[in-house]
């Protein structure tokens, strides 16, 4: 059986990689989302006495929300070790090397769509910050300028 997997190692080395390439990913959009956080939190403070206030800060809450959900942690498939210990132990090694070479992959596919909807909520938290202090300014702005509304 050895001979009829010469690949297994290099693409278990290739699994790891991915994995290690995801997650990188993943800590920086999560990095990226406590920016938005904070930002949105530093527009909750700000803002005129313009009536514009009030929808930005709707705006601003509704950033940091979206910011959060992508803090949120995410459920990844994780192996029982101990069962698999104890269905592997007496296995030939190639064979279990396959069994967690697929475990591994199975890590890595629920990394990306992990990675994927994180994306989708930060660029939602992006789009809706930009809103936020473009509310903010315009109303400063109208406030500033005599307006006073």
């Amino acid at each position: 059986m050895p001979e009829s997997m010469p690949s297994l190692d290099l693409l278990g080395e290739e699994v790891r990689r991915e994995l290690d390439a995801y997650l990188r990913h993943t800590d920086a959009v999560e990095t990226k989302a406590g920016v938005v956080l904070a930002a949105a939190g530093a527009l909750t403070a700000l803002g005129s006495q313009s009536s514009w206030r009030v929808p930005a800060l709707i705006v601003s809450v509704l950033a940091a929300l979206a910011a959060v959900r992508v803090l949120w942690p995410g459920v990844l498939p994780r192996r029982a070790l101990r069962e698999t210990r104890d269905a592997y132990l007496r296995s030939e090694r190639r064979f279990t090397e396959l069994m967690l070479l697929d475990s591994g992959i199975e890590v890595v596919e629920a990394t990306q769509r992990n990675l994927h909807i994180k994306t989708l909520w930060l660029k939602r938290a992006g789009c809706l910050l930009a809103l936020a202090a473009a509310l903010h300014a315009v109303g400063t702005i109208v406030f500033v300028a005599g307006g006073r509304t």
